[in-house]
């Protein structure tokens, strides 16, 4: 009978030491897989995956810094586009495994190619969410940065898609380039709404920023201005593009 007990605790005990040597194994090839990681332009969509967490796993990530990155995460996956040229660093961590990787952008702004596109939908319209980040989040006194989130109404391919936006850098026109989809190693598999940002630079004396949006062959026209950290807007519009935490101001 103790021999037996014996045989048993010396299996449990192998057991153990085999499941952390495979844990420790799965931690040391853990890597944060990029489509890219030098040479990405202002604008252009980079896929960051943790090649070692399971699809449908919650993988924590971050970026720094944050000032002008729009980070979108599906399971293991994180879709970027940065605003700024710089380096970063991006933070991964999936149960008690933290990884890391730094990525360099430059100061060229990313023209999308058209096969990686999706075009919108005939009867696309854009929900917007403002966020405001004032002069102490920047370090830059007397500036507001102005992010704007955009959201489609349709559903498109790949759970991390990406709405891509252009700004002209001479009028200040945004537009839309379509729906960004990665290829099946960096895809999700699954349907969803689409979301992009893009980042403003009011005039902190001015109470009259032009805004005008292009969505589908219409341009919508208004105006707006930052104080205490929000966003007042003269949109005269109920549909098309239609922001969902700005505060209506008359004409």
């Amino acid at each position: 009978m103790k021999h037996d007990k014996l045989l048993l605790f010396l299996l449990s005990i192998g057991l153990l030491l085999t499941g952390c040597s495979q844990l420790d194994d799965e931690t040391s090839t853990a890597v944060i897989d990029a489509s890219k990681v030098t040479n990405i332009k202002r604008g252009e969509p980079v896929i960051f995956k943790f090649n070692n967490a399971p699809d449908s796993s919650s993988v924590a990530w971050n970026i720094t810094p944050a000032d002008g990155v729009d980070l979108r995460t599906t399971g293991n996956m994180a879709s970027v586009q940065f605003s700024f040229a710089g380096s970063y660093t991006i933070n991964a961590t999936y149960q008690n495994v933290e990884l890391k990787s730094n990525v360099t952008v430059t100061d060229s702004v990313y023209s999308p190619v058209i096969n990686n596109l999706i075009p919108l939908m005939p009867n696309e319209t854009m929900s917007v969410t403002a966020i405001v980040r004032d002069s102490s989040e920047v370090s830059k006194p007397e500036i507001a940065l102005v992010t704007l989130v955009f959201k489609t109404s349709n559903k498109y391919d790949c759970l991390n898609n990406f709405l891509l936006i252009s700004k002209d850098p001479v009028t200040g026109l945004i537009s839309f380039d379509g729906v960004y989809t990665p290829d099946s190693r960096f895809c999700s598999t699954g349907q969803k709404e689409a979301e992009g940002a893009i980042t403003l630079n009011p005039d902190p004396d001015s109470k009259s920023n032009k805004l005008e949006i292009s969505l589908l062959g219409t341009v919508y026209k208004g105006y707006y201005y930052v104080s205490d950290k929000k966003l007042y807007i003269a949109w005269d519009y109920m549909s098309g593009i239609v922001f969902t935490n700005a505060i209506v101001i008359n004409n």
